[in-house]
């Protein structure tokens, strides 16, 4: 069984336009049968409401849960799952890479910004969620 959780559609049709929605399509497109897929979390605006709408879904399967999703958004993700008692095993992916691993990318350049935003983003992302009590290490 596949769930994807994953916010904001439309809003005329959340449930056919949201993320999870899109990867749910793309999964059938591949091959997996639509009764074994999952959609949830249509209306979320984050990663904490993604997990909370997941949390029921992944509580009445007995079976290993596993969390996959961006290896920089790992650590947000999974610890949302903790915080709410979501028991799940991660699968980072999308590892980022530099492209020319020289001595000449760690010098200022135009790309420097592109190569961290992802870090910044999740790190402000981190430290937010941890205010609000959302993610338990």
């Amino acid at each position: 069984r596949l769930l994807f959780a994953g916010g904001l559609g439309s809003a005329e049709n959340p449930a056919a336009t949201s993320v999870g929605a899109a990867m749910a399509k793309v999964a059938m497109q591949m091959g997996v049968p639509a009764n074994a897929i999952l959609v949830t979390g249509f209306e979320s605006r984050n990663t904490y409401q993604d997990m909370q709408a997941a949390q029921p879904l992944v509580a009445r399967h007995p079976t290993p849960a596993y969390l996959i999703t961006s290896a920089a958004h790992m650590p947000r993700t999974l610890g949302v799952a903790r915080a709410l008692g979501i028991r799940v095993m991660p699968l980072p992916t999308d590892w980022r890479q530099l492209r020319n691993p020289g001595w000449r990318a760690w010098l200022p350049n135009n790309g420097g910004p592109l190569l961290w935003q992802h870090a910044i983003y999740e790190s402000i992302g981190v430290t937010v969620y941890q205010w609000r009590g959302w993610i338990k290490h």
